[in-house]
């Protein structure tokens, strides 16, 4: 817009009258008012830039919006995949390690009543022979001492019937 100051300007010899500054203050409004339109225009060319804008953006943004949906739902039911499967897994695993954890205590059972049970026989056997070697032992010195007590006779018998010392 071109400056109009020398129009508006005043000097010694401009009158100070209600004519001069009503024609003044006219142009001045008559300007602004002419601005004011265009702003008005623009404002509804900026309204109207950024609606296509946003349409735009919408347009090229949507499809990989919804791209990154369909792959964040795609995550979520894999990650319920596998939290399932490792659930089914722990089970598994905590099944079997009951059983296991079971089967070796029973084995451990049995093993400790087979130990008790043959330490048993063993001492029983033990005890049995001893008895028995003892009793032999006691039988084979009562033949020694009954033999020999035998002999200690018949050698007296002898020596008395056919004469010996004594």
């Amino acid at each position: 817009m071109p400056t109009r100051f020398d129009k508006y300007r005043f000097t010694k010899r401009t009158p100070l009258s209600d004519d001069v500054f009503n024609n003044i203050f006219k142009d001045i409004d008559l300007r602004i008012a002419g601005l004011e339109d265009i702003k008005k225009d623009w404002q509804h060319a900026v309204d109207e830039v950024t609606r296509y804008g946003l349409l735009r953006i919408e347009e090229v943004l949507h499809p990989s919006f919804e791209a990154i949906e369909e792959k964040k739902a795609e995550a979520t039911e894999t990650v319920s995949e596998i939290q399932t499967l490792r659930q089914n897994a722990d089970d598994m695993i905590n099944e079997r390690r009951d059983d296991a954890i079971s089967a070796i205590s029973t084995a451990k059972t049995d093993a400790l009543s087979s130990i008790s049970s043959s330490k048993t026989d063993a001492l029983s056997s033990i005890s049995s022979s001893k008895t028995d070697a003892l009793s032999s032992i006691e039988q084979k010195r009562q033949e020694a001492v009954s033999q020999i007590d035998s002999a200690l006779l018949t050698s007296r018998v002898m020596a008395f019937f056919f004469g010996g010392e004594d």
